[in-house]
């Protein structure tokens, strides 16, 4: 077998359970990028930065509207989590666990 054969049947499915692990983390962290945006733009030029969770830490603890930061937090969840399951049924059944 050449090269690209050997990697395409042999070290790949070998590394699908890791490589699915990563996509699956970095998608969720990738929805809770809060300290980059506060720290070096605090949302941004009329507000070109902001983002769902820095708008949830604004309402929350700026603005004190605890009613609406509750409801942008169940909205983060309940988007995290049908992402999540979306690629767990997409990408899920091409994992190989041996």
């Amino acid at each position: 077998a050449g090269r690209w054969s050997a990697f395409r049947h042999v070290t790949l499915p070998l590394l699908s359970p890791t490589l699915f692990f990563l996509l699956t983390l970095n998608i969720i962290e990738s929805f809770q990028a809060f300290g980059q945006i506060h720290t070096m733009t605090n949302g941004g030029p009329s507000e070109a930065t902001n983002v769902l969770v820095y708008s949830l830490y604004r309402d929350g603890f700026e603005y004190s509207r605890t009613g609406s930061a509750s409801a942008q937090a169940y909205l983060l969840f309940v988007l995290v989590v049908v992402i999540t399951l979306l690629q767990f049924k997409l990408v899920g059944r091409r994992v190989h666990y041996q």
